[in-house]
């Protein structure tokens, strides 16, 4: 049986793990229950900082508080995205 959630779940997760440290043996997703929520991501510095690499600003830490992924398994709009990913709060040095 052909199961969407188990190509989506690796390839959403290999995408965050470029940017925030992930520990896959320490949780289990199911996309289609609702958001996925996870907490005190520690951000990988060096690709961050390849994402604004014209700023005058160079990161030291990185604490991501809460990340929130809600997956729309609907599309009732044209333009409607498949993932929406909301950062609740953020700490850097």
């Amino acid at each position: 049986m052909f199961k969407l959630e188990s190509y989506i779940t690796p390839w959403l997760l290999s995408y965050i793990d470029q940017y925030v440290k992930l520990r896959r043996e320490d949780f289990q997703l199911s996309l289609w229950g609702g958001d996925v929520v996870f907490y005190n991501l520690e951000l990988r510095l060096a690709n961050i900082q390849k994402l604004v690499p014209t700023l005058p600003i160079v990161f030291q830490s990185g604490i991501i508080h809460e990340l929130r992924i809600h997956v729309c398994i609907s599309k009732r709009y044209p333009n409607e995205k498949f993932f929406f990913f909301s950062i609740d709060s953020m700490d850097s040095n």
